[in-house]
């Protein structure tokens, strides 16, 4: 779709560029955001501008995603600094691309994603309305972003600009299209630089 945040990228992508190109992409999301009507969409990003909100990339039951331990555990570490947690996801079971059966296996294992997240606090709060497009700018404007682990939760680190914490080490290509006002923490557990990460974790936010 041309008005879609791909459809824009299209527009000005050339062969050759390497992709994606953070501010390219930015700016392409920015676009997309500033024709957002929604009134629920429009609140939920208010939400997740909030020093006090923690938002939360899920990957959730498409077929060969992981359980998301990682994410639960960083949730954990860090849900007491925080007022509010905003969960978003999407349910990929539905896919067409998917046989029935496969469909309803993954179905239930989003299911217990879900029941899981929400098990950890009554802070959290889970939204699966809205378009890929608008889950995107959403996540972009979260001043605390933590991410999970795929494709689409690698764009959301792209696009975002306030702290943004990784579950999953997602690479030095990725880490280069951040933007150059995000701060990004390691929340997934190392054997090396474990001091460093603790001390972020529990100093960032109050600084």
């Amino acid at each position: 779709m041309p008005d879609s945040v791909v459809g824009r990228y299209c527009k000005v992508h050339r062969q050759g560029d390497r992709c994606p190109q953070g501010d390219r992409l930015r700016k392409c999301l920015a676009g997309f955001g500033e024709e957002l009507k929604d009134p629920y969409i429009l609140s939920v990003i208010k939400e997740v501008e909030k020093d006090t909100t923690l938002s939360v990339h899920m990957r959730c039951g498409d077929k060969g995603s992981a359980p998301m331990q990682d994410v639960l555990e960083s949730i954990e570490r860090l849900k007491a600094r925080f007022d509010s947690i905003v969960v978003l996801t999407g349910f990929h079971a539905l896919h067409a691309r998917y046989p029935e059966a496969e469909r309803e296996a993954m179905f239930e294992q989003s299911l217990i994603y879900l029941r899981r997240v929400l098990s950890l606090s009554e802070k959290v709060r889970i939204c699966l309305e809205g378009s890929a497009d608008e889950h995107l700018y959403i996540l972009s404007r979260a001043r605390h972003l933590l991410l999970s682990e795929g494709g689409f939760t690698e764009l959301a680190g792209i696009c975002a600009e306030g702290n943004v914490y990784a579950s999953k080490d997602l690479g030095s290509r990725w880490e280069a299209e951040l933007h150059p006002n995000t701060t990004l923490v390691r929340t997934y557990r190392r054997t090396r630089g474990n001091r460093i990460r603790e001390f972020l974790l529990k100093h960032l936010i109050k600084t």
